[in-house]
């Protein structure tokens, strides 16, 4: 289940990052491969949802049965940042792929 809501989630970013990419440079600037650099290009607006900060926005309605779902006494892995942390690698791997590729 944690995989597959990585996946969905990871997926989505993607998505969102497709339909509302805004570039500082180029996206053919982007180099390929598995956990490739951007080389400066920014997939999200400042505006977009994804840039905006969260301190104050309500808590969902359907907060408490996501929760309840998932499980409260579950521990909480984030993905962020890249590198390791305490011998682990972290981060959520990616690979950037270029036109040529099929979906």
């Amino acid at each position: 289940m944690h995989h597959l809501l990585k996946c969905i989630v990871f997926n989505l970013i993607l998505l969102t990052a497709t339909i509302q990419a805004h570039a500082v440079a180029p996206c053919s600037s982007m180099s390929t491969g598995i956990d490739a650099t951007l080389n400066g290009y920014v997939p999200f607006t400042a505006a977009s949802p994804w840039n905006q900060t969260i301190l104050n926005a309500p808590v969902d309605p359907n907060s408490a049965a996501i929760i309840s779902y998932i499980g409260s006494s579950v521990g909480v892995h984030p993905d962020f940042g890249s590198g390791t942390y305490g011998g682990s690698i972290i981060g959520i791997p990616y690979v950037v792929v270029d036109t040529h590729n099929l979906r």
